[in-house]
């Protein structure tokens, strides 16, 4: 049996390239609940999306201080309903932005299912999108800040792009399966 020098590096095997991410049409990262994304896309399409949701709500609470409101007297008699029913500035601008709110809310609700199936977990979570601040922030470090699932899993395959083959690479140079071993320390004679 031939013995290895234990002070010399282990021979690292060489790496492999890693094959490119898969990419998604932006039609199907936005609006469709299937499949997987990484946390870069997401991070990319949740900002602007959240952001434009925070400025249409915005926009909704601030005309609802705006619009008058008459006050109800009851001891006033009914009056005859008008054959055409004006409309309000304020109420048509009202009526465009949950027109905007509704696909708005769409894209972050895809966006965020797809974090879960990259995570192995259902679209169920999605319930905490509409959690008030503590959803939000959940949502944020399980979908935002931490790595999916490593190879193909339930929902499709890696959002990276990584087979499971990467998995017994070696890391830094030391071969897979073999542990480093250290030569054992000698103590001095006295």
């Amino acid at each position: 049996m031939t013995e290895t020098d234990p002070y010399q590096p282990p021979k690292a095997q060489p790496l492999l390239p890693r094959k490119p991410p898969r990419r998604l049409a932006v039609g199907k990262v936005l609006f469709s609940f299937k499949g997987r994304i990484p946390r870069s896309t997401y991070l990319i399409w949740s900002f602007p999306s959240n952001a434009l949701i925070g400025y249409l709500l915005e926009k909704l609470v601030s005309l609802e201080r705006t619009v008058p409101v008459a006050p109800r007297n009851s001891a006033l008699p009914a009056a005859p309903v008008p054959d055409e029913i004006p409309l309000d500035p304020a109420m048509i601008t009202a009526l465009w932005l949950l027109l905007a709110y509704v696909p708005l809310l769409w894209i972050r609700l895809a966006l965020l299912a797809k974090r879960w199936h990259d995570k192995d977990r259902s679209a169920n979570w999605l319930i905490l999108a509409f959690i008030p601040l503590i959803g939000d922030v959940i949502n944020f470090i399980e979908c935002g800040c931490q790595r999916g699932t490593r190879g193909p899993n339930q929902y499709g395959p890696d959002s990276l792009g990584e087979d499971e083959n990467e998995k017994s690479l070696p890391k830094e140079g030391v071969p897979a399966g073999k542990p480093i071993t250290r030569p054992p320390l000698r103590r001095p004679k006295p």
